[in-house]
């Protein structure tokens, strides 16, 4: 193993790799890694590796460090997955890392003297962080609290605050949006320390300006405002005369306002109005507690929020047709075997009979696919139902709801 003086000359010895980006440059370093098994110490060398050549750089600007910890934590589960060696870790580490790493050499691996952990010594060549040149291609999202015009909504007899249900709508799409794993999502309480500091809660909304200038302070691709509409849960009590029955219906929904604005740009790439209900059979005739209430609506609602932003960002495409078998442009993470889609095509133009104008292709399904098999960045399926030869290259698939 190399001494500390030899880690020091390693760290200050920088360079642009040959196949780097033009924008791109590495670091090359030393760096320990421990854990319980090779691949999880060779991780944890690479982060601290990550860590130790951007820490003076990722502090100076607003956001950066956000920026770069959402980066790591990618990275971190990209390094996680089951199929990743560490013998892939050296050979794929550009395209594994996304281009935070461009290279990686085991030089020592030895277990403790006790055989519970695993010691390495990697040297590897980390980027200096650059949020736009190694984010390749994915984008970085902020979810802004959610408003609301109410102070409170009634759940049968309890009055909810509506800053809980904004939270609860905020922190559970935080989560749909990790979990979906096709944007890097700003941590909610560094978002919510700087909408409180700058009052951006009480001002956002008035212009698509406004929130692209928050949006770029946050160091943010695209923000996600919201507003609660209307919510609550209704019961009704009702007694049979004859017999003195008594009996309770109950109902409750959430509706919400969302938008995802492009910060570059200032335009509102999605937006929607998503509601959910919940009926009378899965209330327990209201006698649910109030809070699981608003816990199953919020939860319907950001899940329905999550679909929309990832389908405007990162739709599922057809990537190949081969006869009956057919490559979906989106891997693990994003579809699981097993799944169906609808592939969407075959449109025809509608055109307004009045002015002529354009208003885009009436799709239809052209086919139904089942996902097979899935890898980090692909998808192999089999035709359920449709004309493989309807099914082109580019066309949308859109996962159907579990019957």
């Amino acid at each position: 193993m190399l001494r500390p003086l030899t880690l020091l000359v390693l760290l200050l010895v920088a360079f642009v790799a040959p196949a780097a980006r033009a924008d791109s440059t590495f670091v090359e370093i030393q760096a320990i890694g421990k854990a319980g098994t090779a691949e999880a110490a060779v991780r944890s060398a690479v982060l601290d590796a990550l860590r130790r050549v951007n820490v003076s750089k990722v502090s100076a600007q607003p956001g950066m460090q956000q920026r770069f910890d959402a980066a790591l934590a990618d990275l971190d589960r990209a390094l996680s997955a089951p199929d990743v060696s560490v013998s892939r870790m050296e050979s794929d580490a550009r395209t594994l890392s996304s281009g935070l790493v461009d290279r990686l050499k085991v030089l020592d691996q030895r277990k403790s003297a006790d055989g519970a952990t695993v010691d390495v010594t990697v040297l590897t060549a980390v980027a200096l962080f650059d949020a736009k040149a190694v984010s390749a291609g994915k984008k970085t999202i902020a979810v802004v609290p959610f408003r609301s015009s109410s102070a409170t909504y009634m759940f049968g007899s309890s009055e909810i605050p509506a800053a809980e249900i904004a939270r609860r709508l905020a922190d559970r799409t935080t989560q749909a949006l990790v979990q979906a794993n096709v944007v890097t999502v700003l941590d909610r309480d560094f978002v919510d320390a700087t909408v409180k500091e700058r009052q951006f809660v009480e001002a956002y909304g008035r212009t698509p300006e406004e929130l692209a200038r928050f949006g770029r302070m946050l160091g943010a691709d695209y923000l996600l405002v919201g507003s609660i509409e209307n919510g609550g849960m209704v019961v009704n009590t009702q007694t049979v005369e004859a017999s003195g029955y008594t009996f309770s219906q109950a109902f409750a929904g959430l509706s919400t306002s969302v938008r995802l604005l492009d910060v570059a740009s200032g335009a509102i790439r999605w937006a929607d109005s998503v509601t959910t209900s919940l009926p009378n059979g899965a209330l327990n005739g209201g006698a649910i507690n109030p809070i699981e209430v608003v816990d199953r609506l919020t939860a319907d609602v950001s899940a329905d929020t999550t679909q929309g932003i990832v389908d405007s960002i990162a739709p599922i495409k057809v990537a190949l047709v081969d006869g009956d078998a057919i490559w979906l442009n989106r891997g693990a993470g994003r579809l699981e075997a097993g799944q169906r889609l609808a592939i969407r095509g075959g449109g025809v133009d509608v055109v307004d009979p009045d002015t002529g104008e354009n208003l885009g292709q009436a799709e239809r399904t052209v086919a139904v696919v089942q996902v097979i098999s899935t890898d980090q960045k692909k998808s192999q399926c089999r035709l359920l139902e449709g004309d493989p030869n309807a099914v082109k290259v580019g066309q949308l698939a859109r996962l159907l709801a579990v019957p």
